[in-house]
């Protein structure tokens, strides 16, 4: 009976692993988007805001140079490389547009240009055309056409001679039609620096196409470099969402080897047996494959975070096998100390995934991945070491070692009380006197802090930002509407507006797609404004008077004023494919719920006073959005909600100990200590002079979890003498593992990752010798 009943759950345990293992290699889609880890907004500028994180184009942007020495042949080798890159990315089909220069307005463009330039030029007024401004115009031409350096040929005289043509180029390039060029090709002669601006079709929140187009950069550069003695600068959003993720990804993967040949050695020291070492890895195995598969089949998908800090949270149940094996060997049988520890262990584990599960229920959807990944496998590691691990090894060698020996040699010491004292005097001493040694905030409230990126990378932005003339993506002002039309209608009444802003010095310059493109209403206006072909020709001929002009020679000028009259109007699609179409498609977005624009700011000085500027003007869905302060909020908000569930959750873990254990003081002596540990854990941070983040928040929950592992089992000691120097040992050795884990995790550099490593550590310290001191603070006998 008993081999059968083996077998069956041998057999249970293989179907269900082999399943989920199908689930996760043939199912499971790992996501790497940010975005979609982000809390859901609360309002519309939130929901705005991270419409504008998820696909804005700013998020897109690369930003390029390539460098050579201060040697003029060198610098049309420079300039040359300049265009074999520009081609080979833009056939490379990885980005949507890729811009080194003037010569990325090809002559088709041009043309297209030229024929609307009338409904185009935001300059045009009703005297544009008077005898005044055309006499004022064409003597700037002869001026122009008598100087050897003037590029205005007699065929744009006589099509164009109010130079229109150059006034929408030259706001069409805005910023960057100053800058310097040679061959059309953007070119810095100080620095010998070729520049280029490209825009991946993927949005930035997806960093592994991101990647995928960084590579193709750098591949590119090495084949069009040859011979030429340049090097390559790249910058923009989207390296930095890259450089952050390899930065972290590197260093976890040197900790995870670290940790894990730790761990390996640590318990082989500890067993000194190969199987049992094997063996206490599959619960914490087991967890991480059913969970995997769980997160996969409810959401469609993990999201690689998910996976990387739900690891962290399992880490509590590498104590389970640990507390099972050192048990065993006073029985001498894996089942049997299984069902000892059972009731304790049970319990630890329901109120640790209370814990957890407080962040299944929020808005902010990886967080929701985060708790049903970390309850799922929680609770399958704890199955397994219950039901698994006695199925798979019956007997363990039950001598007591060197090391036990040691231990609890070590264990008897005063140093305990002491310890337990020190923390408590500790916790009193920052409680009361908090306003004087602790962070006037507690709480971090910029969420670049938490950035890996090197300060170097972000000045190398600045740089190349401000030589092509860019904004740096900090606000932004987003245009709501029912269509392509009505955003453009709208961005063009709030000109005004911005024009404002920028004589008060809140910002030197804006750009917005109705700033390339009018609305069909604007141009429509302009049409009125052309002067019928009759006038027109009048005007000319007196404005001629005295300049050696003929008037027979305007003929195009008329024909083009008067076609205009009744040309059709410009829209974005007929855009489509050019350098122009594409800049508009970084600025308009089609949504469910109509289109969106999106104008940039160059220049921001003041913002409070740009907001309340754009909000006096009330104009209807147009949002005012700062990034990184809306970031800033929408985490802050996060927090104060997730502040709020583990209160509940706290008093939800009081009432299952007290059913539980089924008395008072008891309870007491468990959630004191834990809760003890909590704060201390969140103190150590502060005393460094760290202030804390969502990371330290999540943190805590696992050392709640490892607190109320330890203190459950301290206190079944008290009905259970004989069990003492077994609980104790086991204990020790499940604080000593995970203490030396996360303190790898408290030396790096990575602010996430020490974040989560100084905040375990700290709290496993506090949660054992806490634990361990009230399990004695009360006398009499209680019952489990």
């Amino acid at each position: 009976m008993l081999v059968r009943k083996i077998l069956l759950i041998r057999l249970s345990w293989f179907v269900l692993l082999t399943l989920a293992l199908l689930q996760v290699l043939s199912n499971t889609q790992i996501q790497t988007d940010i975005a979609s880890f982000m809390p859901a907004g609360k309002n519309d500028q939130q929901r705005q805001l991270l419409e504008e994180i998820k696909q804005g184009s700013a998020a897109r942007l690369w930003l390029i140079a390539i460098t050579g020495e201060a040697r003029d042949s060198d610098s049309q080798q420079i300039i040359s490389q300049s265009q074999k890159l520009a081609t080979s990315l833009r056939a490379s089909g990885l980005f949507s547009s890729v811009v080194n220069g003037s010569a990325a307005i090809d002559d088709s463009l041009l043309q297209r240009l030229f024929r609307h330039r009338y409904l185009l030029d935001e300059s045009i007024q009703e005297d544009s055309f008077s005898v005044t401004e055309l006499r004022r115009a064409l003597q700037r031409r002869l001026e122009e056409m008598t100087s050897p350096f003037s590029s205005f040929s007699k065929q744009l005289l006589v099509s164009d001679p109010t130079a229109v043509m150059r006034h929408v180029s030259d706001h069409l390039q805005g910023n960057q039609s100053t800058l310097e060029s040679r061959n059309k090709v953007w070119y810095s002669s100080k620095k010998n620096r070729a520049l280029l601006i490209a825009s991946s079709k993927e949005p930035g929140s997806n960093i592994d196409a991101q990647e995928k187009a960084y590579n193709r950069i750098l591949s590119t550069f090495k084949k069009t470099r040859g011979d030429i003695n340049s090097s390559l600068i790249v910058s923009g959003a989207p390296l930095f969402a890259v450089a952050a993720r390899e930065s972290i990804r590197r260093e976890s993967r040197q900790l995870s080897i670290a940790a894990g040949i730790f761990m390996l050695a640590f318990m082989f020291i500890v067993f000194r047996n190969g199987t049992l070492v094997l063996l206490s890895m599959l619960p914490i195995g087991a967890g991480l494959l059913i969970a995997t598969a769980a997160v996969s089949l409810l959401y469609g998908s993990i999201h690689g975070i998910t996976l990387a800090f739900g690891i962290t949270l399992l880490g509590v149940t590498i104590d389970y096998p640990v507390h099972l094996f050192i048990h065993a060997k006073k029985t001498s049988s894996l089942q049997q100390a299984a069902v000892n520890i059972w009731p304790v262990l049970k319990l630890g584990v329901l109120t640790t995934a209370l814990g957890y599960g407080a962040m299944i229920w929020t808005d902010f959807s990886g967080l929701s991945q985060l708790g049903v990944f970390s309850l799922v496998g929680l609770i399958t590691a704890a199955l397994v070491t219950r039901t698994l691990l006695p199925a798979l090894k019956r007997d363990v060698p039950g001598q007591t070692s060197v090391l036990q020996r040691r231990v609890l040699s070590l264990m008897n010491g005063r140093w305990k009380s002491l310890a337990g004292t020190a923390l408590l005097v500790f916790i009193l001493v920052s409680l009361l006197g908090y306003k004087f040694f602790l962070p006037y905030d507690i709480w971090s409230r910029d969420i670049t802090a938490l950035s890996p990126v090197p300060a170097e990378l972000i000045q190398q932005d600045r740089l190349l930002r401000s030589s092509l003339g860019l904004p740096e993506a900090t606000s932004l002002i987003r245009v709501k509407g029912t269509d392509v039309e009505d955003v453009l209608k709208k961005e063009e009444q709030l000109k005004p507006v911005l024009e404002q802003a920028i004589q008060r010095n809140y910002i030197t310059s804006f750009r917005s797609a109705a700033g390339l493109l009018p609305s069909i209403h604007t141009q429509q206006l302009r049409q009125t404004l052309l002067p019928d072909r009759e006038a027109l020709a009048r005007r000319i001929d007196d404005a001629l008077q005295g300049l050696p002009f003929r008037a027979e020679s305007f003929k195009p000028f008329l024909d083009t004023v008067e076609n205009s009259k009744s040309l059709g109007f410009l829209k974005p699609i007929d855009l489509r494919g050019t350098v122009i179409g594409t800049a508009l498609d970084g600025l308009l977005s089609t949504t469910g719920q109509g289109v969106s624009g999106v104008i940039y700011l160059t220049g921001l000085q003041d913002i409070d006073a740009l907001e309340k500027l754009i909000k006096a003007a009330t104009l209807p869905q147009v949002t005012f959005i700062n990034i990184k302060s809306g970031t800033n909020e929408l985490m802050q908000g996060f927090r104060q909600e997730m502040l709020q569930r583990i209160a509940w959750v706290t008093v939800v873990i009081l009432l299952v100990l007290l059913m539980g254990l089924k008395d008072i003081l008891k309870s007491i002596r468990v959630i004191t200590p834990v809760l003890l540990a909590v704060l201390f854990a969140a103190l150590v941070p502060l005393w460094l002079g760290e202030s804390l983040n969502i990371f330290h928040l999540v943190s805590l929950l696992l050392v709640a979890g490892l607190g109320l592992d330890y203190a459950l089992f301290f206190n079944s000691i008290r009905d259970d003498q004989k069990n003492a120097d077994t609980v104790t040992y086991s204990l020790v050795i499940c604080s000593i593992s995970s203490l030396v884990v996360f303190a790898m995790l408290a030396l790096s550099n990575i602010p996430v990752l020490h974040a989560i490593g100084i905040t375990v550590a700290s709290g496993i310290v506090a949660a054992f010798v806490l634990s361990q001191m009230f399990s004695g603070s009360f006398r009499g006998k209680v019952k489990v």
